[in-house]
């Protein structure tokens, strides 16, 4: 590959149906280290919602980062998004519409089993060992929340989309706040009773050192300015808050094996591809202490990307979009027939979604050492030191 350099004030201008507005793209130098110097790593169309052109994804030649460029402008970068964006949808369950509901999250009142499934069922519960294995099967580490982050702490979820996430902590104690670029989806958790910012997370104007914890779901790789946000997040933590976010993993196996044609690549949304390693520099950099890189136990990228690949070669397969539409809303026994792999590839570290623990640093540093240690929001515990997660 040549080296390239990019022009200064380049941009180029698309029309995108999906949606109608125009997109611009300019090249910029690298958003972690400022670097202008990069190399062409690959470029590939929209396989997901259809945005016209071709992106290229770079990789730094300074920190070795990898990200798109040229990228959306932040006056346009909206319009990548369509009407029907998955995780926008009211239906689809944030961080990951892969998380199955828990038994201890499930109903228990007498009358709330007439219309749950048989393993939920109180019999079900009785059966030794059912609880442990159902739960050991189906926590995929997507979305837990921090030992020590007792009900009634002030959180805030930055992208929390249509507000189910929230709702979830709402549930258990929390004092939960959300903000979200997306107006229409911001709306829609405003329905739902939350307190939710439209726009971004400058213009919210919130107090600093007002949070306890602070949860980005597969946000950070949609973002223009990573550490500057990073920073800003940090200004908003208390001492020794809780940082965590989830990302697409693009040190693993899956890129490697599918390419282009990787669902987690999903150009042009996508504008930072992060490896364990990076983040980890990243945080540090920021000022965040106590970092966990915990590999998530989940395929649907997987399975999404050989929708994808099938797809390509066949573009009217009733099996490909059958793979891809079964990612939006995963059954149960889907999930559980993949858990072994899931948690195999997850042991090995080669999990394609990363979860990402970290904490704000406390004048009086105490003892963090049990930080790593974690509970899913849906009743499930894990220990994030055996662990390693991956969008």
């Amino acid at each position: 590959m040549n080296e390239l350099v990019p022009k200064s004030n380049k941009s180029a201008s698309i029309t995108n149906d999906r949606p109608t507005n125009s997109i611009d793209l300019e090249e910029i130098p690298c958003p972690l280290c400022e670097s202008p110097r990069w190399v062409s790593y690959l470029r590939s169309t929209d396989m997901s919602y259809g945005v016209p052109g071709e992106f290229q994804i770079v990789r730094c030649l300074e920190c070795h980062h990898l990200y798109t460029n040229p990228r959306p402008t932040a006056d346009t970068v909206l319009n990548c998004y369509p009407s029907d964006y998955g995780p926008h949808s009211v239906e689809t369950i944030q961080p990951t519409s892969a998380t199955p509901v828990s038994i201890a999250a499930a109903p228990t009142g007498t009358n709330s089993t007439a219309s749950a499934p048989w393993y939920l069922s109180p019999a079900a519960r009785r059966i030794p060992g059912l609880r442990s294995l159902y739960y050991w099967l189906t926590n995929d580490f997507s979305n837990d929340i921090p030992k020590g982050l007792p009900p009634g702490s002030r959180i805030l979820e930055l992208g929390c989309a249509t507000g189910t996430f929230l709702l979830k902590l709402r549930d258990l104690g929390y004092d939960v706040h959300g903000v979200e670029p997306v107006a229409s989806a911001a709306a829609e958790a405003e329905k739902r009773g939350l307190k939710v910012h439209a726009g971004t997370l400058e213009s919210a104007d919130l107090p600093r050192e007002s949070f306890d914890a602070v949860f980005a779901w597969m946000v950070m790789e949609h973002l223009l300015n990573p550490r500057e946000t990073l920073l800003e997040l940090k200004q908003r933590l208390r001492p020794e808050g809780f940082l965590a976010f989830s990302v697409p993993n693009a040190g693993c196996w899956e890129p490697k094996f599918f390419g282009k044609k990787w669902f987690a690549y999903e150009l042009p949304r996508h504008l930072h591809h992060y490896t364990p390693r990076r983040l980890t520099s990243l945080l540090q950099e920021c000022g965040y202490e106590h970092v966990k890189i915990i590999h998530q136990r989940n395929l649907l990228t997987v399975v999404r990307s050989f929708g994808i690949v099938v797809a390509s070669w066949f573009p009217k397969n009733r099996l490909a979009q059958r793979l891809i539409e079964w990612t939006d809303h995963p059954t149960l026994w889907g999930q559980i027939a993949l858990a072994p792999f899931a948690i195999a590839l997850s042991g090995l570290r080669q999990g394609g979604r990363l979860t990402v623990v970290a904490r704000k640093g406390a004048f009086n540093r105490a003892d963090s050492e049990n930080a790593c240690v974690s509970r899913n929001v849906n009743g499930a515990s894990s220990n994030a030191n055996g662990i390693s997660e991956n969008r």
